[in-house]
């Protein structure tokens, strides 16, 4: 009967060291589970951020286009303006030139 009650004095021995290792598990699990969530925490506010900057970005960008549109609007009339100039300068040059023929030329007058 002693020798039974030795086992059964050992099998409870292992039975609450084993306990205190799942404890000792459990324990450590808690602590990681904490620092994984101030790591989510961290990439939650990162992505947030990345996500704010392609924003901007993209606002940014919009603005740009917006700007580079008026500018070729600009440029656009900017050429119609000097091709009307051309026109009319060419114009006055040919009829400069026909009205000294019509003088007589070099040798007229």
């Amino acid at each position: 009967m002693d020798d039974e009650l030795n086992a059964l004095i050992r099998r409870m021995d292992a039975y609450e060291r084993h306990q205190s290792d799942n404890a000792k598990t459990i324990s450590a699990m808690i602590d990681n589970s904490g620092s994984m969530e101030k790591r989510i925490a961290l990439l939650e506010a990162s992505y947030n951020d990345g996500r704010v900057d392609r924003a901007q970005r993209d606002a940014r960008l919009d603005a740009l286009q917006t700007d580079m549109s008026a500018i070729k609007e600009d440029i656009r009339s900017i050429k119609g303006v000097a091709s009307r100039f051309l026109w009319i300068v060419a114009t006055g040059v040919v009829v400069a030139f026909l009205g000294f023929i019509l003088k007589g030329g070099p040798l007229g007058g």
